[in-house]
């Protein structure tokens, strides 16, 4: 079954749900929720550029990727306790076609483990922090 809208029909139906959607983005603008999260990196400057002794994780998130609020913001957070002093963190907000491309993110949330300017490791849509721990757990001291 196939339903066509025309313009009128597609007007109306915005019409009437702007009273629902209104209240929820009131809802989420009092709580807090839907906001831009503030990430503190734990390094200065370009990620890619970093070659520091202490691997680094790279968090390439965007504010439209459902699955990072999720799971992955959650993952990373676990793993900034566990292994902070001994492995770095950076957030890189994924909003342009060069940032995809610089970190060769096809899917976005992705986690890329980089020791003395290698990567090491590329974890997509992570949902559990056990494969990265273990990655992170071979390099760090």
């Amino acid at each position: 079954m196939q339903i066509t809208l025309n313009r009128f029909t597609a007007g109306l139906i915005l019409v009437l749900l702007a009273p629902i959607a209104l209240p929820i983005k009131l809802i989420n603008a009092v709580t807090g929720r839907g906001k831009k999260p503030a990430y503190v990196s734990t390094i200065g400057g370009d990620p890619l550029a970093y070659s520091g002794d202490r691997p680094l994780l790279i968090a390439v998130w965007a504010p439209w990727a459902s699955l990072w609020r999720a799971a992955t913001e959650q993952v990373v957070e676990q793993l900034r306790r566990e292994f902070a002093g001994r492995c770095e963190f950076a957030y890189v907000e994924c909003t342009t076609q060069d940032v995809k491309d610089a970190y060769h993110a096809e899917v976005v949330p992705v986690l890329i483990l980089r020791h003395r300017g290698q990567e090491l490791g590329r974890f997509v849509n992570t949902l559990e922090a056990e494969k990265v721990q273990q990655a992170i757990a071979e390099v760090a001291v």
